[in-house]
């Protein structure tokens, strides 16, 4: 499913004003928030608790960094349990893989100029429970300006992190500050706000129709600390009376150098059907302060799946990225690409017409000699 992405710049509508009108008092204590998440990095504790009304439940645990500063986001995902696996890859690329629950490391790193994914590819025998051929892959894509520009990430994938509803958490992104979500009011109730929304169903999803029934939105943020304390997105379905609903609440928080953060986090995704109940418990174990982040460390030789040019051009890691230039001439060797066609000359009757009088006066001396 599509993810809702927050973005940090644009116009939104809030009881009928511009995001600039937004009460001075709500407006301060987001961008409070914003601030005090820059340069830092978090360390979290992850449970994961599927419940699906048939099969078998599926339960995970793993740890998460996560390294944000105003111009870039990197995200790691890490199996920490008794049943995690860390293993070397034939280029010296180190992974790790929970055998029970088929968690793998993951590193998500984005910035203005790039976005680079590295995860692993493995192949797991669930006869012996072992993991074998596992390799280390690196998807590259074009850079984006993570507190204004959408992107197109996943749940799977620690990138997801870094938008959708996990954002407010994680980043510190003000949802006032979406592009995405139309605000229809914000009302203050003792010491927290409560903002009413919607988002465009196709917005939402781009694969449905604008005839779709809009996604509701609601938060509650702390008028005091400037926490998103809660967040419900309710999904109408075309039948009448079926949905689908992603919430997050902060269950506690803490006082951190000199801010508030939340210390723990519950997401969860159900429906109307009831087919399934889906949980994700975030536990903040440390937060620290960092001045800049680096491109993740890629081995030499590792594949790598560069996308942007728009397509797939697969090479090995040399050590340094491709310029664009570079990734051109690559994927006219691949035949992936097709060079740009060459001018073709044009031709008139003007240009021949030398030869075709040279040649006339040719065959007329000719036949006059027969003759």
């Amino acid at each position: 499913m599509k993810q809702l992405i927050t973005a940090l710049v644009g116009c939104i509508l809030v009881s009928g004003v511009w995001a600039s009108e937004l009460p001075k008092e709500l407006v301060h204590t987001l961008q409070k928030v914003q601030n005090s998440y820059l340069n830092k990095i978090y360390l979290y504790k992850v449970k994961k608790d599927v419940k699906p009304a048939r099969g078998n439940r599926y339960e995970a645990e793993f740890c998460m960094e996560v390294a944000v500063t105003a111009d870039t986001v990197l995200i790691s995902r890490i199996p920490d349990t008794e049943s995690s696996m860390k293993m070397e890859t034939k280029h010296g690329g180190k992974i790790s893989i929970d055998t029970k629950s088929l968690i793998n490391s993951e590193t998500c790193y984005i910035s203005r100029d790039v976005i680079v994914n590295l995860t692993s590819d493995f192949q797991f025998q669930s006869n012996t429970n072992r993991v074998s051929n596992a390799e280390l892959l690196a998807y590259i894509n074009e850079g984006a300006d993570w507190r204004s520009s959408p992107a197109d990430f996943f749940d799977s994938s620690p990138c997801g992190a870094a938008s959708g509803l996990s954002a407010p958490f994680f980043l510190g992104v003000p949802l006032t500050s979406s592009s995405v979500i139309r605000w229809t009011s914000a009302e203050r109730v003792g010491q927290e706000w409560i903002l009413n929304g919607y988002i465009k169903a196709n917005d939402y999803d781009p694969s449905v129709g604008s005839d779709y029934p809009n996604v509701s939105v609601r938060a509650k943020v702390d008028g005091h600390t400037g926490l998103i304390m809660s967040l419900e997105l309710l999904r109408p379905l075309r039948s009448e009376g079926q949905w689908q609903r992603r919430t997050a609440q902060v269950v506690a928080k803490k006082y951190i150098r000199n801010a508030f953060f939340p210390s723990r986090i519950a997401f969860q995704w159900d429906s109307s059907s009831r087919n399934y109940l889906a949980t994700e418990t975030y536990e903040l174990l440390a937060v620290e302060p960092i001045t800049q982040i680096g491109m993740p460390e890629i081995p030499l030789g590792t594949q790598v799946i560069d996308s942007r040019l728009g397509h797939p051009v697969r090479y090995s890691w040399t050590g340094r990225l491709l310029s664009k230039d570079e990734l051109k001439q690559l994927a006219y060797q691949q035949g992936s690409l097709l060079p740009p066609e060459t001018p073709q000359r044009r031709y008139s009757f003007w240009m021949f017409l030398p030869a075709i009088v040279l040649f006339g006066l040719a065959l007329l001396f000719y036949l006059r000699r027969r003759r």
